[in-house]
């Protein structure tokens, strides 16, 4: 049997950016949008445009970059 998850809350990025390497530069920058729980989204874009790095952002795999 397949256990459904239900979100309860909101997904609120609100000025996310994210670099690989503390020196580096931002990958993704000053990310900012909310998904409402139900809400059906869809991320689209060329390769490498950061696609994978905003999942694993949302999956807390990566921690967002600290602004300088």
């Amino acid at each position: 049997m397949t256990a459904l998850l239900k979100l309860t809350g909101a997904i609120i990025f609100k000025r996310v950016s994210f670099r690989y390497h503390s020196d580096g530069k931002n990958i993704l920058q000053n990310i900012t949008f909310d998904m409402a729980p139900g809400q059906t989204t869809v991320t689209v874009g060329r390769s490498g445009s950061g696609k994978s790095t905003l999942a694993n952002l949302l999956l807390k795999l990566y921690a967002p970059s600290m602004s300088s």
